[in-house]
């Protein structure tokens, strides 16, 4: 009956086929009994109602995964791309539905853009029905997903309808229009070309959303653009840091994730290190380096070493807590870490590298010393370097010791604690910077057993950070 010439007896198995069509099990019938071409054909008919009903039918049928694929190969996306472009705003809804649900599949995210269908989605975030702007919005938002797709879709005008939606009452367009700014800012020119199109305001705004998701994109999204240090000034002047801030300690982990490599990218230049500080960043850094997350303890840790480079943030961060738990995160890894899967265990090494890098750095100033040396860093250093075989997990550790053996009492414990024989044996290393680190702190803890202790010049003695 929908093959029939007639109207009349065409349109009512039309129905009869959007009806069945919402049933799971008639998704993959429908198409395995040969319907899918008619379908088609008829998305091109002059009729309104024909083409709702068959559209609606291809929506339908189109949120199972094999027919995904089929739909695209059978040629909808030539007649629905045309739908896109119709004045009636109930087509262009049912249109733009089926695009986006063909849009998930990877395979059709180049085919949809071939066939022409992106200016006309763009075209549509500019609808005046709030409904159309979310399906167009999140069309692109799959689209994107694409290296290639996010290029044109910043080439074919998509950028300034996207910001604009950041600003739309609805929360599901908000949603979509900022989850597809951060996949489009992945594209290092599309970093550039969101600030030059005002982009950052709306998205430092939208980190207080009370939605999560909408935290979470948005956050994303100035994660990307803060990727450009030459950018960095443009995110602080919006005031992104105090929010980012803040969501370093919310309790959803993607966000926290989001707004923690945004920070750690923030706090590069000497100007930010002071600024990140200023702004209250110790206190949630030291809950965030004791997390169960280790994705969120390797990206304190990396803070901690990009501020911990200003000599005034040395001495903050050790009148924090946070310098005992670097300390903790010193140990080696354990028997029980051999059961990890290559990427766990590559992260805690990266962990002790890190975090071994905020203790060297801090180890450099004089005041600090023997504070750090009261943490037991120095036997935790030693087990390290006894445990680890990564040359720079043993460069930080080692340094951490040279900086420590500049002071007479530090140097003491470093041989009462039987660390030398492990320095020692750094010496026969293939890497020459861990060469380097033993050799110098070798040095400095023998001008100590030379020289009585009145008469010890920490001064004379070199102390290295990153």
């Amino acid at each position: 009956m929908m093959a029939a010439a007639e109207k009349e007896l065409c349109i009512p198995g039309t129905v009869a086929v959007r009806n069945l069509s919402m049933h799971a099990k008639n998704k993959e019938r429908i198409v395995q009994e040969g319907g899918l071409p008619y379908i088609i054909a008829l998305l091109r008919s002059p009729d309104r109602t024909l083409q709702e009903h068959r559209a609606v039918i291809i929506r339908n049928i189109s949120v199972n995964e094999e027919n995904e694929v089929k739909i695209v190969e059978e040629g909808a996306l030539g007649p629905l791309a045309a739908l896109l472009r119709t004045p009636d705003l109930k087509i262009q809804e049912i249109a733009v539905g089926c695009i986006r649900n063909l849009s998930v599949n990877p395979g059709n995210k180049v085919a949809i853009v071939q066939e022409g269908a992106l200016p006309s989605l763009i075209a549509l975030l500019s609808s005046t029905d709030e409904r159309i702007q979310e399906q167009a919005a999140v069309s692109l938002r799959n689209l994107s997903v694409n290296p290639q797709n996010e290029i044109q879709i910043v080439q074919d005008g998509g950028l300034r309808p996207l910001i604009a939606l950041l600003r739309s009452g609805n929360e599901k367009v908000v949603r979509q229009a900022a989850g597809a700014l951060a996949n489009v800012t992945v594209n290092p020119k599309n970093k550039i070309k969101l600030v030059q199109a005002s982009g950052l305001g709306p998205l430092v705004a939208l980190l207080k959303n009370p939605d999560d998701k909408i935290k979470e994109h948005a956050a994303g999204a100035i994660r990307n653009v803060s990727m450009n240090q030459e950018l960095e000034g443009d995110i602080t002047r919006e005031g992104a840091l105090a929010p980012l801030i803040d969501l370093m300690d919310h309790t959803e982990p993607k966000i926290q994730i989001q707004a923690a490599v945004s920070v750690r990218n923030l706090s590069i230049t000497p100007d930010s290190k002071v600024t990140v500080v200023e702004q209250g960043a110790l206190p949630v850094l030291c809950k965030l380096i004791k997390s169960g997350d280790l994705r969120l303890v390797e990206q304190a840790a990396i803070i901690f070493r990009n501020l911990s480079v200003n000599a005034e943030n040395k001495i903050k961060i050790m009148a924090t807590d946070g310098a005992k738990s670097l300390v903790d995160l010193l140990k080696p890894l354990t028997k029980a870490d051999e059961s990890l899967d290559a990427d766990a265990k590559a992260l805690k090494v990266k962990i002790q590298e890190q975090s071994a890098g905020v203790l060297r750095n801090l180890s450099m100033h004089n005041d600090n010393k023997v504070k750090i040396m009261n943490l037991s860093s120095v036997i935790a250093c030693a087990k390290l370097l006894k445990g680890s075989s990564d040359p720079r997990v043993l460069e930080q550790a080692c340094g951490i010791l040279r900086n420590l053996s500049t002071n007479n009492m530090a140097a003491g414990q470093i041989c009462n604690e039987g660390a030398v024989e492990a320095i020692t044996a750094l010496l026969k290393n293939e890497d020459a910077k861990v060469v380097e680190q033993a050799a110098g702190t070798l040095r400095n803890t023998c001008k100590r057993k030379q020289r009585p202790s009145s008469s010890y010049s920490a001064g004379r003695s070199v102390a290295t950070s990153d």
